[in-house]
């Protein structure tokens, strides 16, 4: 067996745990296999690299570039349905006003916080960050605020807080990543206050955008996209890990990414 043959989990459903599942052939990309739960639906990446290598090949600072410019070249075709449903970009802007909204104020932990320029002041930010690069920068800043940031793999780090630590947690394009996105709901909602906040953003597989576009749609992204949720498939996981769902975007079915707010009670 080879390193990288090693370095692959293979997994059953992260939604419902089934082993049951049918290939996607025409979702999956060279040796990474989609495919679809039997029994809930769900749609995920079946073979996944471990953390190591996401960290080493696929973190997002190293395919950043590639990744733009594959968008890039296939935007042109589909300008046309962009610029009739532009209502859908409006989540892009003015983020950091939306997450002072939402949260309003106290201490916010920011999963995946790159570069640590998402959180704006007055929040308390901290982070857990699996890329050592972006650790380092984002850190001192968050430390000139009062928190800090952590390396490492989000489930393992949430570890290292008290239990009620937070009063809001940020998880934007984090879920579609995390082999066990079920396991990461959950270890959030223990270190959230009661009536804490749980930011979300990630891709949306029920937009009507992905069934025109096909195997081209800008969602896919090999091989460290692996979780695909319908804004169903997300409700259903959030309120088994006991939140409560709050949709943010009202216009889920055009829009390529969900907006949700996850409460705990």
């Amino acid at each position: 067996m080879t390193a990288e043959a090693l370095a692959e989990i293979e997994r059953d459903c992260p939604a419902c745990g089934s082993a049951g599942h049918r290939p996607v052939p025409e979702y999956s990309q060279g040796p990474w296999r989609m495919a679809a739960c039997t029994s809930c639906g769900f749609t995920y990446l079946k073979n996944v690299p471990d953390y190591s290598r996401l960290v080493s090949e696929f973190a997002w600072e190293k395919t950043w570039a590639e990744e733009a410019k594959r968008r890039k070249s296939e935007r042109s075709a589909f300008r046309a349905v962009d610029a009739a449903t532009s209502f859908r970009w409006k989540f892009r802007r003015d983020a950091g006003a939306r997450y002072l909204k939402v949260f309003g104020a106290g201490r916010v932990l920011d999963i995946g916080c790159g570069r640590g320029d998402s959180l704006p002041a007055p929040l308390i930010p901290y982070g857990i960050e699996l890329s050592a690069g972006l650790q380092a920068e984002s850190d001192p800043k968050f430390r000139e605020r009062g928190g800090y940031v952590l390396l490492g793999p989000a489930i393992e780090k949430l570890g290292d807080f008290e239990e009620g630590f937070f009063d809001g947690v940020l998880m934007s394009s984090i879920l579609e990543h995390d082999m066990n996105p079920r396991g990461l709901l959950t270890a959030v909602r223990r270190v959230l206050k009661d009536g804490g906040k749980l930011y979300l953003k990630l891709p949306n597989f029920g937009v009507s955008n992905r069934h025109v576009r096909g195997p081209k749609w800008c969602g896919f992204r090999y091989p460290d996209h692996v979780n695909y949720f319908t804004v169903p498939d997300l409700e259903r996981m959030a309120k088994d890990c006991g939140y409560a769902f709050t949709q943010l975007n009202r216009f889920a079915p055009f829009s390529d990414n969900m907006h949700v707010l996850l409460t705990k009670p």
